[in-house]
């Protein structure tokens, strides 16, 4: 019969065993999401590539002035009240989508485009939100209505 030590290092080893399992799995995991974020930059690349904006007052090429831009919208209307549930103080935000600025290099009007459908907003939280839009170097709040 094994002695309670025995028992215990045959334990350890089953647990240790199936961490290595684990990990092996979530290793793989990572690399093939890795993989598939570099599709979709590749797919994103490929899509601004054939993209030209326009000054439609100057009726030349914008430029890009910044990539990553956070734009952002607060929560409005009925809207509101189901998303305060999870909210804590501050300005409450319903989503976050990041894109890029293009400046006309004449009179300097400015659009922000190329964030095709990704919002990053869903599971997320409002304290969540809020620090990574605060950790973008350049944000845009959009107005809806001309609200200001």
């Amino acid at each position: 019969m094994p002695t309670v030590d025995e028992i215990a290092v045959l334990e350890m080893k089953e647990l240790q065993e199936w961490f290595d399992k684990r990990i092996i799995e979530f290793e793989k995991r990572l690399r093939y999401l890795e993989n598939e974020v570099e599709e979709l930059k590749k797919t994103v690349e490929e899509k601004r590539a054939g993209m030209r904006l326009i000054c439609a007052k100057c009726k030349i090429e914008m430029n890009c002035a910044r990539n990553d831009v956070a734009v952002w919208h607060p929560i409005e209307g009925k809207y509101a009240h189901e998303m305060m549930k999870d909210a804590i103080e501050g300005e409450q935000i319903d989503f976050v989508i990041i894109g890029d600025r293009y400046e006309c290099p004449k009179c300097h009007a400015s659009i922000v485009t190329g964030f095709g459908d990704m919002q990053i907003s869903d599971y997320r939280t409002q304290e969540w939100l809020r620090q990574f839009r605060d950790g973008m170097e350049e944000k845009i709040r959009i107005l809806r209505g001309g609200k200001k």
